[in-house]
């Protein structure tokens, strides 16, 4: 199991610790905040959202909801709601655990995927922002212009590409 470890200041949220799991039984964790997925095109470029309220451009996701039965059907959910996309070929690639610094036994976890676009379809309001999100599709060597997680993002999105076995 391979495992990266890193440290962020988030504007809103303070600082964080954060690992690295390659681990897919994301069942067995209990405290999941997030279900993200680098979704690719059949031209090797994902999709990444941006939202007003955000500086930054996002991968698609969100939070587990009630009337999800699986944590796919939260990707599933979250990619049609933010970036009007159908997806197949759903892959589990690993998650992260945070925590603060001063309560590490406080830990969250975000569970990454990599999923194929099966329909682009025009966009419409997300409910949860109450707006069309912009959306575009991105060569993976673009995600750290675009969304500025550095050499982390660099580390998940070479995760997701070995999963669909392909190179930058």
């Amino acid at each position: 199991m391979i495992k990266k470890s890193w440290s962020i200041n988030h504007p809103e949220f303070g600082y964080w610790e954060m690992e690295w799991s390659d681990d897919t039984n994301f069942e067995k964790l209990d405290r999941v905040i997030g279900v993200q997925g680098f979704v690719f095109d059949d031209n090797g470029k994902f999709c990444i959202i941006k939202l007003s309220k955000k500086e930054r451009w996002l991968i698609t996701g969100g939070k587990p909801e009630k009337e999800d039965k699986t944590f796919e059907d939260t990707l599933i959910r979250e990619v049609d709601e933010e970036a009007d996309l159908d997806i197949k070929d759903i892959k589990r690639i690993g998650y992260i655990v945070s925590y603060r610094k001063e309560s590490p036994e406080e830990k969250e976890y975000s569970l990454r995927y990599v999923a194929k676009v099966s329909k682009i379809k025009p966009q419409t309001e997300d409910p949860a922002y109450n707006e069309i999100p912009e959306r575009k599709f991105i060569f993976p060597k673009e995600f750290d212009k675009f969304c500025g997680w550095g050499e982390n993002g660099v580390f998940q999105i070479n995760k997701a590409l070995e999963k669909l076995n392909y190179k930058i």
